[in-house]
């Protein structure tokens, strides 16, 4: 079977969803209570096919993530020169820093404020608000880039499976 990487991670997701549905379903019919025995219903729980079929799902998913791990460490995304597993890593950085400058650039360049005592402090910025929302921009246009990178290759990259 051939999937692109875009579609092994549907797949796993679909995998794992379906699997959550098992145990869902499990975790209703698994016990019964009753006060009488002829108040007993049986809600048709079969352990061993329910453990079979989450065996199943576990070891395609397995099979479809080590397809996937080996694919994000070995094939590059040429516009960053990186492959996917280091463009992933990049990404999470990038995030991280849009988040701080996203707060940085909030920030009002001088304030007063009194404290609970009644001593009224200032504080100012160390640092040019315009700089940070400017470099606030460029990290979400390397994020857009780098985002797209990926879709790409992960949509054009195919996997024997």
């Amino acid at each position: 079977m051939k999937l692109c990487n875009s579609e092994i991670i549907k797949k796993v997701r679909d995998l794992e969803e379906q699997k959550q549905r098992i145990i869902a379903e499990e975790k209703s019919i698994c016990t019964s209570k009753f006060q009488n025995k002829s108040d007993l219903i049986d809600l048709g729980y079969d352990f061993a096919a329910t453990r079979k079929a989450i065996a199943e799902i576990n070891r395609e998913v397995v099979k479809l993530k080590h397809a996937l791990n080996l694919a994000n460490s070995t094939v590059a995304v040429p516009e960053f020169d990186m492959t996917i597993g280091e463009c992933i890593v990049y990404m999470a950085q990038l995030n991280l820093e849009r988040g701080i400058l996203e707060n940085m650039s909030a920030t009002r360049s001088k304030s007063r404020e009194t404290t609970y005592g009644g001593v009224v402090e200032y504080t100012i910025t160390n640092y040019s608000i315009e700089e940070c929302r400017q470099k606030l921009n460029e990290t979400n246009e390397i994020i857009r880039r780098l985002q797209i990178a990926i879709d790409r290759v992960n949509l054009s990259h195919i996997v024997e499976i």
